[in-house]
């Protein structure tokens, strides 16, 4: 998906417009009109934030893993003590 995303952004834009804008993918998301959603951004950041997500559940997976290993305290116990550190 990230690759089909990036081919199409160049293609559209162009390598020079692409370099000089932050996030090229919203740039085009904003000029993509729907009659029936008003504003596709919203709706884009909407469906990232869950891929975000499980990101960011799978890197606390493996900090908590690994830090137990290390430090041989049991999985659980370092699950709660790092769990308000998100």
């Amino acid at each position: 998906m990230y690759t089909f995303l990036t081919f199409l952004v160049i293609y559209y834009m162009g390598y020079e417009l692409t370099t000089k804008i932050y996030y090229p993918v919203l740039f085009i998301m904003e000029t993509i009109e729907i009659s029936i959603i008003s504003d596709f951004k919203i709706i884009f950041i909407f469906l990232w934030s869950g891929i975000i997500l499980k990101i960011m559940a799978c890197d606390y997976y493996v900090i908590a893993y690994t830090f137990s290993k290390l430090t041989h305290i049991p999985y659980k116990k370092v699950v709660l003590l790092l769990g308000p550190s998100l």
